[in-house]
């Protein structure tokens, strides 16, 4: 399956969260300005072992997008796979249970079920396609597609491309299930997380929100942490026609709209190494959280419905993306801990 048109656009993804469902989508591997098209090819020694060979290069990316092998983005149980519907397949690594052949296994597999899912890693500049735990590399003078086990100087990275309409504006969606990497977007975000209602929500988010009421609905209430003691933190009621900051943690109340929540021209720039993850609220810090993490024998503190629970006891606890929790100072007296969350001055 190719596809071209007039009215489309093809976009480079580095990030998990730059994906959505039933996108087309195609890879390339890119060598002295060329750009290599993808052709499967059956290995004759297997029946769903396939070859991914350039055959032909291109200048230009609308070109290379008419003539290439196009995939569809799939989302299975929260994470994303490459998959070929005219084969009802998943594009897999080969292991032992395909086949034990080690010149087959840095080949694809074609499989009925989801077992390789798509990510995305970064490191000093330069963004990987991998599929399970393998990287998807072009080999410089072979021009094949392989899947390998570590970075190589005879394989390049490939460059990984959705297909959408032009003009459209891009969606981003962000839920706590999926770990923010490093991002650089702009248009809409897709804001998917179900509130627990009667109690207040740690909320912090990776974008600043003009209008909170006009994204959560009229009932929601919005609480910015203003104080802090060794046993309490003060929170205080945002006014109509304040913003909600980007990386500033919050406590979500009242009531609010079903999810998901849409939030339009947004300019999110997101560094894992570089941004800024902690707020100082008086003596206490609060932690924001980006990717899940684990609570457990911390220490630190999360609110759970109605109470802040200390985590010191608990052999495991998870806290996910878009949370945030407390951490209390370093003391030598066991009676200094966060016992409190206060409501400063809520009816202003």
């Amino acid at each position: 399956m190719t596809i071209c048109g007039q009215n489309l656009e093809y976009k480079q993804i580095k990030a998990a969260s730059g994906l959505k469902d039933g996108q087309d989508c195609f890879v390339t591997g890119e060598r002295q300005t060329k750009l290599y098209d993808l052709v499967l090819s059956r290995d004759d020694r297997s029946d769903v072992v396939y070859d991914f060979k350039g055959t032909a290069t291109y200048k230009e990316i609308d070109k290379l997008a008419a003539n290439t092998q196009m995939f569809k983005v799939k989302l299975v149980e929260d994470k994303f796979y490459l998959y070929l519907p005219e084969s009802n397949a998943f594009v897999s690594i080969v292991d032992n249970s395909i086949s034990s052949n080690n010149v087959l296994q840095f080949m694809f597999a074609l499989t009925a079920d989801a077992r390789s899912p798509i990510t995305f890693e970064t490191a000093n500049g330069v963004t990987d396609v991998k599929v399970g735990s393998k990287f998807m590399r072009f080999h410089r003078t072979a021009y094949t597609y392989r899947l390998i086990n570590k970075s190589s100087t005879d394989y390049l990275p490939i460059k990984f491309y959705v297909v959408q309409e032009k003009g459209e504006d891009p969606v981003l969606e962000l839920n706590g299930n999926t770990d923010l990497t490093n991002t650089k977007f702009t248009g809409t975000i897709k804001f998917d997380r179900k509130f627990e209602v009667g109690y207040y929500n740690t909320l912090v988010l990776p974008f600043t929100i003009d209008d909170p009421w006009e994204v959560f609905g009229e009932g929601v209430e919005v609480y910015e942490g203003v104080s802090g003691t060794a046993n309490e933190v003060g929170f205080k009621k945002l006014k109509k026609g304040d913003k909600m900051t980007g990386y500033k943690p919050y406590l979500i109340g009242g009531t609010w709209k079903e999810a998901p929540y849409y939030i339009k021209n947004v300019t999110l720039t997101y560094n894992s190494v570089g941004t800024r993850l902690k707020t100082t609220v008086g003596n206490q810090t609060l932690h924001s959280v980006f990717q899940k993490a684990q609570m457990g024998k911390t220490g630190n503190y999360v609110l759970y419905k109605d109470q802040l629970r200390s985590c010191k006891n608990v052999q495991s606890l998870y806290i996910e993306p878009y949370k945030w929790y407390l951490m209390t100072p370093k003391t030598k007296s066991s009676a200094t801990q966060c016992e409190r969350i206060i409501f400063l001055n809520t009816d202003n």
